[in-house]
């Protein structure tokens, strides 16, 4: 009896801890850091909803220093040159920098709290749209904010990154007036599919485009990989007739266009197919009218006039890439040393870039980096430019790898070259486990242009909407 009763209290004692644990953890308050101080939240606190931690709109956006309006369902905050724009219980959201307004849609919407009428919007999009990198700590309980835009803009403080700027936009003497250009090609994916070509083009101000193109493709590997791998004389007589026409005599592609308007028109002479031709459908005098605006949209969430607004910040603002680059390695998964950690790492990173870390010998310029990835991976970024003799950039070498166990997983080299001389090369090798995934080659020359593109079809072509060809061939298959 004395023994049943001692098992009753032993099981009441570890149900009763059980039932006061899970009573403590359904009770337990979200904490909330911003670069290494914790938030404190007067009137709303920080919520987990379906295993996602929410904050308090105001109070959130308030502390990083952004201001902040609710207007209905509308909900902003502007921080600098930088709109976040949210509506309650959608998960479509903007960002507008300058003239620039990107869509973006988020994967949970910000809602309203009937107990406390406070707008609630998940964390990590919310740090993440003013470039915060977002880390969790379980055993503290704590979302971690590090505000990687201001730590970049720290680290860079009285350093100059004059080398870095030579390679993002070496000279730009192509990007102003007429230019021809003749150059050869190759390309070939994991041995699967090849492809080698010449282009001659015309470009003006770098986006009017006049361009011819000779293609030859070799599709056999892939053919292959895909279980098509009976001999040639037991395959459909007319599909190896256009495989081979393809890789001996290949196709001729031409495009005309004015980028900066959104227009582009591409025309294909498919005549070494054969019958293919015919049924594709392209005559030998129709152009396929390319809608970018539409295709951007479909794509990537954003117009034509967006994207091109990104190409030209990235161009020319190493700022944005060394902040990329800072809050991709970034991990603030610790509550009591995550700010400082990452602080250190952003300032490595940084500093890495700068002038002072380029090593000069002769006219070479080399530096690198080696990416912040724990014991069990290693990864490095490494850097050459070299200059010639007037002191302008000739060629720039970038390498990437990631190793773990002593043994290489990616590996990622691209050199470029183009020297006051007009001539351009270029080689990207891409491998993955030792094995070749993407090699690529460009070799040749621009030379002073007298005639300027021609950005529309010729006079009394066919002009066809691609989204017209899409519909036949759906309607066909």
């Amino acid at each position: 009896m004395k023994k049943l009763a001692r098992w009753a209290l032993g099981a009441a004692l570890c149900l009763s801890l059980l039932v006061c644990g899970a009573l403590a953890a359904e009770d337990r308050v979200v904490a909330v850091q911003l670069d290494g101080q914790a938030l404190t939240f007067t009137d709303a606190a920080p919520q987990v909803v379906d295993q996602r931690t929410f904050l308090p709109f105001r109070a959130v956006f308030e502390a990083m220093g952004a201001q902040v309006d609710n207007q209905g369902d509308v909900v902003t905050a502007v921080r600098g040159d930088r709109t976040l724009t949210m509506t309650i219980g959608s998960t479509q959201a903007t960002v507008t920098e300058g003239s620039l307004t990107v869509p973006i849609t988020m994967d949970v919407a910000p809602y309203v709290d009937p107990a406390t009428w406070r707008t609630y919007v998940p964390v990590r999009f919310a740090a993440q749209a003013f470039d915060c990198a977002v880390g969790w700590d379980q055993d503290a309980y704590t979302a971690v904010l590090v505000d990687t835009e201001k730590l970049v803009d720290e680290a860079m403080a009285g350093r100059s990154f004059t080398r870095l700027q030579q390679i993002m936009d070496p000279d730009g003497r192509y990007s102003t007036g007429i230019w021809d250009l003749d150059a050869d090609f190759t390309l070939d994916l994991a041995s699967l599919y090849a492809m080698s070509g010449d282009i001659q083009a015309t470009v003006q101000d770098e986006s009017k485009l006049e361009m011819d193109m000779g293609l030859k493709m070799d599709m056999s590997g892939l053919l292959e990989a895909m279980g098509d791998d009976d001999p040639p004389e037991q395959q459909d007589q007319a599909t190896q007739d256009i495989l081979d026409a393809l890789a001996t005599q290949g196709v001729g592609v031409s495009a005309r266009g004015d980028l900066a308007q959104g227009k582009l028109y591409l025309n294909m002479d498919l005549s070494a197919l054969g019958d293919a031709a015919a049924q594709a459908g392209l005559a030998p005098n129709t152009w396929l009218e390319l809608d970018l605006d539409n295709l951007m949209e479909q794509i990537y969430g954003m117009s034509w006039e967006q994207a091109m607004a990104l190409e030209v910040n990235w161009d020319t603002d190493y700022a944005s890439l060394l902040s990329a680059l800072a809050g991709a390695v970034l991990r603030p998964d610790d509550a009591a040393g995550g700010y400082a950690a990452a602080k250190a790492t952003v300032n490595e990173c940084v500093a890495a870039f700068s002038d002072e870390s380029f090593t000069q010998e002769g006219n070479t310029y080399t530096t690198s980096y080696v990416l912040p990835l724990g014991d069990r991976a290693s990864g490095v970024i490494a850097v050459r430019l070299d200059m010639g003799a007037d002191g302008a950039p000739e060629r720039y070498l970038l390498r990437g790898t990631l190793s773990t166990g002593g043994k290489s997983i990616s590996d990622l080299g691209m050199s470029v070259s183009g020297g006051r001389d007009g001539k351009i090369k270029a080689d990207v090798a891409v491998s993955v486990d030792g094995q070749s995934l993407l090699d690529v080659t460009l070799d040749g020359a621009y030379t002073p242009g007298s005639t300027a593109p021609q950005t529309e079809p010729p006079a009394g072509a066919t002009v066809v909407p691609y989204t017209q060809l899409l519909a036949g061939a759906d309607s066909a298959a």
